[in-house]
């Protein structure tokens, strides 16, 4: 009966370790995921804003370049 015992208990065991290191390799791959979706999210947005400023960016230049041309 203790040998019944101690089987179940050491499958278990096995089964419970087998269990945890799966859930921490779904969340190292749920971190990884996440900062690269965070990368990705930054450089959109750098890229937007970017992509937003340009004609006021040009325009800048342009009013620029007419001042010096003025003599302003």
């Amino acid at each position: 009966m203790e040998n019944l015992f101690d089987g179940v208990t050491g499958e278990l065991r096995g089964q419970m370790q087998g269990s945890q290191e799966i859930v921490k390799a779904l969340m190292e791959g749920s971190e990884r995921q996440m900062g690269a979706f965070q990368q990705m999210l930054a450089e959109a947005t750098s890229s937007y804003t970017e992509l937003v400023n340009a004609p006021f960016e040009l325009y800048q230049k342009n009013l620029e370049a007419m001042r010096k041309r003025t003599g302003e």
